[in-house]
Formats: C-alpha cells, sequence, structure tokens
C-alpha cells in the first residue's frame, strides 16, 4: 500500500511540475488560455471575444475592447496538446466615421522545411458601420475575387450566422460575418503563395447595397472612396 501511494504521489508531482514548467516556457493546453495570458501581458483587455478563427495548426482570436479590435494568433507546438503565442495586433481604435473599417494582417506558413516554404495566411477584418452596406467584395488580386453577405446587424437573419468559430482551410480563401453588438464584424482569409510579387497584400474591398450598388471602396492605398473613381475594374 504504502509503495502505491509513494508511486501516485511521485506520478502527481511529475504531472504538476510538468505543467508548470510548460506554463512558466509559455506553453499552453488551452489555445483561449493563451489569448488571455497574450492581453494580460501587454497590459491590454480583458477584450469580448468576437470571433476565433480555426486553421488546424494555429487559432486566430479576434477581440473588441471598448471602442478597440485586436487580432491574436496563437500557434499549435509540436506537440498537438500544446499552444504558444504568436503574433499580435493590439490596440486599433475603431474608426465609426468610417463606413468600411479594415485591418489586415500577414502570418508566415510553414512547410516543415523553410519559414515561409508555404507562402502567407493574409486576414483582412473589421467592422461594417453602415447598415445600407450588406455585400462585401474583396479583390485580392490576379482576378480573384470574394463575395460575403451580411447578416443583420440585430443578428436575427440566420441562426448560422450566428457561429463563433470559423474554419479557415489551408489551401483555400474563406469569408465570414458575424453580427456583434458593435455592428457586423467581418473577415476574409486568403492564401498567398510563396512566390506572389503582390505589393499589397489585396487590392480593395468594396461595399454594396442590396440592389448591388457600389457604395464605398477601400484600397490599402488610398483609404476610402465615395464614391470608388472606377467601378469597372
Amino acid at each position: 500500500m504504502n509503495r502505491k501511494k509513494a508511486l501516485i504521489r511521485n506520478l502527481a508531482l511529475t504531472a504538476g511540475c510538468t505543467l508548470l514548467i510548460y506554463t512558466v516556457s509559455g506553453f499552453f493546453f488551452v489555445p483561449e488560455s493563451a489569448f488571455r495570458v497574450s492581453e494580460r501581458s501587454s497590459h491590454y483587455g480583458p477584450s469580448e471575444i468576437v470571433c476565433v478563427g480555426d486553421a488546424g495548426s494555429a487559432q486566430y482570436f479576434f477581440g473588441s475592447f471598448e471602442n478597440y479590435i485586436s487580432l491574436t494568433e496563437i500557434k499549435r507546438y509540436y506537440l498537438p496538446v500544446l499552444w504558444t503565442i504568436g503574433n499580435q495586433y493590439l490596440g486599433h481604435r475603431r474608426d465609426l466615421s468610417q463606413a468600411l473599417d479594415p485591418q489586415y494582417s500577414s502570418h508566415v506558413l510553414s512547410d516543415g522545411l523553410s519559414s515561409a516554404g508555404a507562402g502567407r495566411r493574409v486576414i483582412v477584418y473589421g467592422y461594417v458601420n453602415d447598415p445600407s452596406v450588406t455585400l462585401l467584395e474583396l479583390n485580392y488580386g490576379d482576378g480573384h475575387v470574394l463575395r460575403l453577405d451580411l447578416p443583420d446587424p440585430d443578428g436575427g437573419s440566420s441562426a448560422q450566422s450566428l457561429q463563433r468559430r470559423v474554419l479557415l482551410p489551408g489551401d483555400a480563401a474563406a469569408a465570414a460575418a458575424l453580427p456583434s453588438d458593435n455592428g457586423v464584424f467581418f473577415l476574409f482569409c486568403f492564401i498567398q503563395p510563396p512566390d506572389s510579387s503582390a505589393v499589397m497584400y489585396y487590392r480593395w474591398l468594396r461595399g454594396l447595397s442590396s440592389d448591388q450598388t457600389l457604395l464605398y471602396e477601400y484600397s490599402p492605398q488610398t483609404g476610402v472612396t465615395i464614391p470608388p473613381p472606377d467601378s469597372s475594374s
């Protein structure tokens, strides 16, 4: 009996010490725990989690704190059960005077051989502040356009729109829109290949009305134009 108790005690001590070492070293068993620690270490938040983008090897936490929006990357470590903190984009103040207020981030993908061997995952995200915008279009180069129907800002248009976890495939583009207390949150995600010569991560983001009228166009170079100078491109 004493030997059995000693074995149980030693196993418990080993498990506790292992957990402590990983926690102190910046590794976590739960992605949300890593996200919360990342905010506290930056003296920011706590944020309300608006959405989680699940890319398998990484999870992207989109947070809302007061009038700020943030994106935190939580990466899967080599062991399937461990997670660590990646890139952080904290404290972007929302500009409520703009109909479209997008942000974008770029994350290097690894093919296991080189740090940039698989290209980059680009995420464009933000809020739509004009309820007359019901459709978004994102042009991310070479004629590729993603289209996204926006839900009712009150959240009553679709039960599916209330899903807070969005799957981000590793080899395809994705888009999602979610109603929230701060308006309609949107995100676009696409993979930029390693041999891409594009200078900007996307060409333009457009907001259209329910009758397909082009209302706004946002370019990373020029900002928002009303109406866009050329709607044919």
